[in-house]
């Protein structure tokens, strides 16, 4: 299976994010990786092949331990439970407190987010495959 086109897609959506924080590839110091999909076989190497030599990533570091700090499948989560403490340690009636109870309230422009909550299937032909994938 052939993993280039998805990641230079991966590594262009890099430099999109970097040129929309003003910030020149060079300038990442570090790779944090969020999710399962971290762990795709070459992605390390692919997107380091861009960045400065400095470059430091969990699995480089060597800090990836499963259910550990530097577990992409696990990062999500600890988020989730960091968020959660913030806002139970907002005070009561505070202009923070109501800002963040309004995000909250049907309808509101931050709850309207692009995005899946689906599985992506991915199917990628070979070479001189005998038969069309899925007959086409």
């Amino acid at each position: 299976m052939e993993m280039r086109p998805i990641y230079d897609h991966v590594y262009q959506q890099v430099q999109v994010l970097a040129s929309g924080a003003s910030l020149d590839l060079y300038d990442i110091d570090e790779i944090i990786y969020v999710g399962g999909h971290a762990r795709l076989p070459g992605l390390d190497e692919a997107l380091a092949a861009g960045l400065s030599e400095d470059v430091v990533t969990l699995f480089t570091a060597g800090t990836v331990v499963v259910g550990g700090g530097g577990d992409p499948t696990t990062l999500l989560a600890r988020g989730a439970v960091l968020q959660a403490k913030l806002f139970a340690t907002l005070g009561e009636g505070t202009p923070e407190e109501r800002e963040v109870n309004a995000a909250f309230a049907p309808g509101h422009a931050l709850q309207s987010v692009k995005a899946t909550t689906r599985t992506l299937g991915l199917l990628f032909p070979e070479a001189g495959a005998e038969s069309a994938l899925d007959g086409q």
